[in-house]
C-alpha cells in the first residue's frame, strides 16, 4: 500500500538476483496511488482483516475493479 515500503523490498530482491528493475525511479507507484485516483470505487475486504494474504487479495481485487470500471484513455 506504499511504494516506499513494498518497492524497496522488491528492489532489494531484484538487486540480490542481479536483475534490473522493471521500473524507473520516477515511475515508483503503488496500489495507494491508483486507489486515491478512484475514491468512489470502494475496497471490499475479504477474509481476515490484517492477515497479509487476505489484505493482498482484497487489494488485488479492488485494483482489478478499478481497472475494469475506469477508462484510462479518457
Amino acid at each position: 500500500n506504499r511504494s516506499d515500503f513494498d518497492n524497496v523490498i522488491l528492489a532489494s530482491a531484484y538487486k540480490a538476483l542481479d536483475i534490473p528493475l522493471p521500473w524507473k525511479h520516477w515511475d515508483n507507484r503503488c496500489y495507494r496511488t491508483v486507489k486515491n485516483l478512484c475514491p468512489k470505487i470502494k475496497l471490499v475486504r475479504e477474509g481476515t482483516y490484517h492477515r497479509a494474504i487476505d489484505d493482498a487479495i482484497s487489494q488485488a481485487n479492488h485494483l482489478m475493479r478499478i481497472f475494469q470500471e475506469v477508462s484510462w484513455a479518457d
